[in-house]
């Protein structure tokens, strides 16, 4: 409910590159910021368990969101315990993980430098 007066205060302010002009006044956005406030704060007056179930889901949004940021980081750590067992090595399904593991990291770590802005300079730098 907040993220749209949220949104709203963002752009506002971070709006130099966009062509259109904000039409929402500032104090409207804060006015709706204070209301999901104080709404949330409400919903936890009446029902305190309220405040565990938006923990869980933020922890777990967060959680999920980190993950998908860091996919190289997750992957070596999938790979470094698979490594840690080598019975893992010489099971049908899980025999070709080690390749499969590698191939992922480091076709990851391609496409993360391939669109750098340092890759870019250097191919204009080699075309010129």
């Amino acid at each position: 409910m907040s993220l749209f007066p949220i949104t709203l205060l963002l752009l506002k302010f971070n709006r130099g590159r966009l062509p259109r002009d904000s039409n929402t006044p500032l104090a409207v956005i804060v006015a709706a910021i204070i209301v999901s406030i104080v709404v949330f704060a409400g919903n936890i007056a009446v029902n305190p368990a309220t405040a565990g179930y938006f923990a869980g889901y933020f922890f777990g949004i967060v959680l999920i969101f980190a993950t998908s940021q860091n996919k190289i980081h997750l992957l070596r750590w999938v790979y470094w315990i698979y490594d840690q067992y080598p019975y893992l090595h010489s099971l049908e399904l899980t025999k070709t993980w080690g390749r499969k593991l590698i191939d992922i990291m480091t076709s990851l770590k391609l496409t993360r430098y391939a669109s750098s802005q340092h890759v870019d300079v250097w191919f204009i730098d080699q075309r010129l």
